[in-house]
């Protein structure tokens, strides 16, 4: 296929693995990021044109000055502070009318998007999952898309999807589902886990697949992998 005449990828929705971020910068000189969904009928935030893969900071870029945008904590405070994780929502005259029928999506006006994000030192914001994706082990949140987005870089690895499953001591438990080459081994992923996450933080389990169960929507069928999860022995 000739690219030649293509002038920048932007891609829209959460961060995309390292690969697939090498892979644009093969085809397109400027390269560029925004966070959107249909409800919000148009970016939330959004990034400047870079010029390599290395320029990407794993972020969704900055927050549109011209929305009503914010984070919110747990306890339903604003997060004011870097690093503090909350949920995304919007108020304003760019976002869909509602749902159709009864929906607790609304609280005073505003949409709460399910999205979990956080503020960077330089206002960029980073989004770390889904709040129907968080679980707690040992009492502490654990993130998939954080856990995930560690595998993703480990070479030979193709996609991964992290889910939780019961445990007897810890509450729930992360089982980590890798399709990757044939040479990549669960003990080498896991001790590459290790020196970059946390503790609790760290898949119990790692499968190895040689591929993940897909929805007919292109997305990974996460209450598939769940299943599967229950019965994998830890």
């Amino acid at each position: 296929m000739d690219w030649s005449s293509l002038q920048a990828a932007i891609w829209s929705g959460g961060r995309p693995s390292d690969a697939l971020v090498r892979r644009l910068a093969r085809v397109a000189p400027k390269l560029g990021v925004d966070y959107s969904m249909t409800e919000s009928i148009g970016p939330i935030t959004l990034s400047p044109l870079w010029n390599s893969a290395g320029a990407y900071e794993g972020h969704v870029g900055w927050p549109d000055p011209g929305r009503g945008l914010r984070i919110v904590n747990a306890e339903g405070g604003l997060c004011t502070r870097p690093g503090e994780i909350g949920e995304v929502e919007i108020k304003d005259a760019w976002m869909f009318a509602g749902y159709r029928g009864p929906s607790g999506a609304d609280t005073d006006g505003w949409f709460k998007t399910g999205d979990l994000a956080t503020y960077e030192e330089n206002g960029a914001w980073r989004l770390v999952g889904r709040s129907k994706e968080m679980f707690k082990s040992g009492g502490y949140n654990v993130y998939p898309r954080e856990v995930e987005l560690v595998i993703e870089a480990f070479p030979g690895v193709s996609s991964v999807a992290l889910v939780e499953a019961p445990d007897a001591l810890f509450g729930e438990i992360g089982v980590a589902f890798v399709a990757c080459s044939a040479s990549v081994r669960a003990s080498e992923i896991f001790e590459f886990c290790r020196a970059r996450l946390a503790n609790y933080k760290l898949p119990k389990r790692i499968e190895i697949v040689s591929d993940l169960p897909m929805l007919p929507i292109g997305k990974v069928d996460k209450a598939r992998l769940r299943q599967m999860a229950k019965g994998v022995q830890v």
